[in-house]
């Protein structure tokens, strides 16, 4: 089962996956520092977290991780409207 909780920062790189289908850390990185800064570093964290919780796939391509997306905007959206009603009305 996939966890889809997914925070303010990873929901920017999921964006971006869903946008491109595959992307490099790096590709990640450069389109996050058109609007605002953020360290490859950070992205490749976010990615380790993403891959771990089963909401993103990789594969390696001459020695490049290339990431993908395993689920679709809605399930994320649909996840987090349900959290929010368990959570702030009590269900």
């Amino acid at each position: 089962m996939k966890k889809l909780d997914v925070g303010k920062a990873q929901i920017k790189v999921m964006r971006i996956l869903w946008d491109k289908k595959r992307a490099t850390a790096q590709d990640i990185t450069d389109e996050i520092n058109k609007t605002e800064p953020v360290k490859h570093s950070s992205v490749q964290t976010f990615l380790r977290i993403l891959v771990k919780k089963g909401i993103v796939g990789f594969e390696t391509e001459k020695r490049t991780f290339v990431y993908f997306p395993l689920v679709n905007e809605d399930q994320i959206k649909n996840f987090a409207v349900q959290n929010l009603i368990e959570h702030v009305f009590e269900g």
